[in-house]
């Protein structure tokens, strides 16, 4: 073991064991060190104070309520931007997690004095969070990995699984963890900090690590499995256990609770907001295709592949003759993906949200197929906009009647032939756009509908 990988509480923790056990030979060898022209060491040793708190470590009222103390601890380490565990019989003062097991190898706690990291990168940014909160699915994992072996093996259960608040004075993420049992009452439930939840994630069919005080599922009464794992993953991370879990019939899913017990303080069941009712039908028969959503919690236009309508779409298009959309796409992260973040509020936001338009009609004439704008509801996320189309050689549409016109705006709602069109343009809600010109060169038409809006060109 190389001394140079021990950080300052590594080398006060093994020159407190030093201290206690062997103080001539600690003191030997600081009078050594002290002795070279090295930088004397004996700032190294604990003060009496510290070594009163070392020793009444152990009843630290953060871990008292724990049966066994023997086990695995989750902390993070702001040095390394790391979740770290720590396999030990004496508690670890900033771990946020817990769990203990007879089934978790005694090498464990041999091995790199018991040390191990977890998930690395978990600084700050969007990537750092979200690696903080998957380490934290990991662990789950782990936990119920071990106390259901141990079940397995011996038909019971003694080992724990506990979250810890975190202090406030240590670094790190405040979150909120919640299990889904799709065969509860209550299928999803918040896991309660300084308390025993080993049954909770045992039961648990998956888990999540959400931002504190999240709000993802607070509009939904109803949600299977699938659903509520990629609603969740949008703004954290989350853990599957099952292949196959979730009520018999996923489309009467019980009714969620997110609040810790699935219940009000008074005991009382909560009730989240009325029942989203039916996805109204589509202005087209044809229900197989791409769907084109706005997600106003993340700020991004996703692509929904789907056989069936979808809520809250705000476009559509399906193959053309002779196309078809390829199977993987229905079921690859259950048909859904991200096609332009960013389209928040601002210059940059709106010019992404009108290229993701732009984008999407650029696929669906690739597949030759029609496509529909969907007119936004009143108090739906987004943004109004028109779309163009411009057709370099307008008297050759035997199927249109352009009466030579070059420039065209779709209308909302009916079906719109993109499969010849040279190039598109996402303009604002009743922007000024070339509305009594019939005739223009296609550099003067991109660059002002660019100006604007946004434009792609085909070639």
């Amino acid at each position: 073991m190389d001394v140079s990988e021990l950080d300052d509480n590594d080398l006060r923790t093994l020159l407190c064991i030093l201290q206690k056990d062997h103080p001539e030979a600690l003191a030997a060898a600081i009078k050594t060190m002290n002795a070279s022209d090295e930088i004397p060491f004996d700032d190294l040793t604990f003060t009496e104070q510290e070594k009163e708190e070392k020793e009444n470590f152990d009843v630290n009222a953060k871990f008292e309520q724990l049966k066994e103390k023997k086990g695995c601890y989750l902390h993070y380490d702001p040095s390394s931007a790391k979740l770290k565990l720590q396999f030990t019989s004496t508690p670890v003062h900033n771990a946020i997690g817990f769990y203990s097991s007879p089934t978790i190898p005694e090498f464990k706690y041999r091995k790199n004095f018991g040390r191990a990291d977890l998930i690395g990168n978990c600084a700050s940014g969007v990537a750092g969070r979200k690696q903080y909160y998957s380490g934290w699915c990991q662990f789950i994992r782990a936990a119920r990995a071990a106390i259901s072996s141990e079940e397995n093996a011996s038909g019971d259960t003694n080992g724990e699984f506990w979250i810890f608040p975190r202090d406030q004075d240590s670094q790190g993420l405040d979150v909120d963890i919640y299990a889904y049992d799709a065969m509860a009452e209550y299928q999803t439930v918040q896991l309660p900090e300084n308390m025993s939840l080993k049954d909770k994630i045992i039961n648990a069919d998956a888990v999540t690590c959400l931002p504190r005080h999240s709000s993802v599922f607070e509009e939904v009464k109803k949600m299977d499995l699938n659903r509520w794992l990629v609603r969740a993953n949008n703004i954290g991370s989350t853990s599957r256990f099952t292949v196959a879990a979730g009520p018999d019939n996923p489309a009467s899913p019980a009714l969620i609770s997110l609040v810790p017990g699935g219940r009000t303080s008074s005991g009382g069941v909560v009730e989240e907001n009325d029942d989203l009712g039916e996805i109204g039908a589509p202005p087209h028969e044809e229900e197989k295709g791409c769907y084109l959503q706005y997600d106003a919690d993340s700020c991004k236009i996703k692509l929904q592949y789907s056989t069936s309508r979808v809520r809250d779409a705000i476009g559509f298009y399906c193959a053309g003759p002779g196309h078809t959309i390829r199977g993987f796409k229905f079921t690859k992260n259950f048909g859904r993906s991200e096609l332009i973040g960013n389209c928040a509020s601002g210059v940059t936001g709106r010019k992404n949200y009108y290229s993701g338009w732009c984008q999407f009609l650029r696929a669906a004439r690739a597949l030759n197929g029609p496509v529909w704008i969907y007119p936004r509801t009143e108090g739906q996320p987004g943004l109004d906009v028109d779309i163009y189309v411009y057709y370099k050689e307008p008297n050759d549409q035997d199927e249109l009647d352009l009466d030579g016109q070059n420039s065209i705006k779709l209308e909302d709602g009916v079906p719109c032939n993109v499969s010849n069109i040279d190039g598109v343009a996402c303009l604002p809600k009743h922007a000024d756009f070339f509305a009594e010109v019939k005739t223009m060169d296609m550099n003067r038409w991109m660059t002002e509908g660019n100006t604007i809006g946004a434009t792609s060109r085909f070639e």
